[in-house]
């Protein structure tokens, strides 16, 4: 029986999401559409119409079905049983066994055999073994150092603005019950509200800017769950 391997591809995520992913606590991701242009893009939503492990066509929340054996926008994120392997800030540890990456969202891995990993001992704090040496972007991380996988379970475009309270919070927002009840993203200030959908946008806004949440572009909504790389 010939077993089919998933296709696999790479996805930038910041240290906020990384920490959240890891605890699970962040379920969907949410990227920007690029070249959204034409009557397809008339309409509120779409959810994919998936064949051959391809998206052959779309759904508008009436139904109606678009692009159907023609060119139609196809998610390059994946479609729904493809994986998506995370990449974070890194740095391979200079003052470590050989096999060790040190992560900027927090914690080691070993990436290579024969180093135990309890025996894993650091000569410098991370904070200054990273100020010393540097850490790598997301951007550079290869497969082998990547510590997360993701399975993607669902798919679909929509507004930015569509965002519901309940995928508001399966971005990765914290919740904290101090007298106050309030939704947001540890580490960063200005995202915390009562509100999940305005943490959300706060959100957006510092990281894409002030305009960000008020364009409304359209976005690729990608689900999933963490499984084992």
């Amino acid at each position: 029986m010939t077993t089919t391997i998933p296709t696999a591809r790479p996805m930038l995520f910041s240290g906020p999401d990384v920490r959240a992913l890891l605890i699970g606590r962040k379920t969907q991701a949410r990227r920007a559409v690029k070249n959204a242009t034409g009557a397809f893009w008339d309409h509120a939503a779409y959810s994919p119409v998936v064949a051959g492990g391809a998206i052959q066509g779309w759904r508008d929340p009436e139904g109606r079905l678009f692009g159907w054996g023609t060119p139609c926008p196809a998610c390059p994120h994946g479609v729904p049983g493809d994986r998506l392997w995370v990449r974070e800030k890194w740095h391979t540890c200079p003052h470590c066994p050989d096999g060790f990456v040190a992560y900027g969202a927090g914690g080691f891995r070993q990436v290579a055999p024969g180093v135990a990993a309890s025996n894993h001992t650091c000569a410098l704090p991370l904070s200054r073994k990273c100020a010393a040496h540097g850490w790598k972007p997301s951007i550079h991380m290869p497969r082998w150092a990547s510590r997360i996988t993701l399975e993607i379970v669902d798919v679909r475009v929509e507004r930015l603005k569509s965002i519901t309270q309940e995928d508001a919070k399966a971005e990765g927002l914290a919740f904290v019950d101090d007298g106050c009840s309030e939704w947001g993203v540890p580490g960063i200030a200005g995202t915390w509200s009562d509100v999940p959908r305005e943490s959300f946008s706060a959100l957006c806004e510092s990281i894409y800017g002030p305009d960000s949440w008020g364009r409304n572009p359209w976005v690729w909504v990608i689900a999933f769950k963490k499984v084992t790389p």
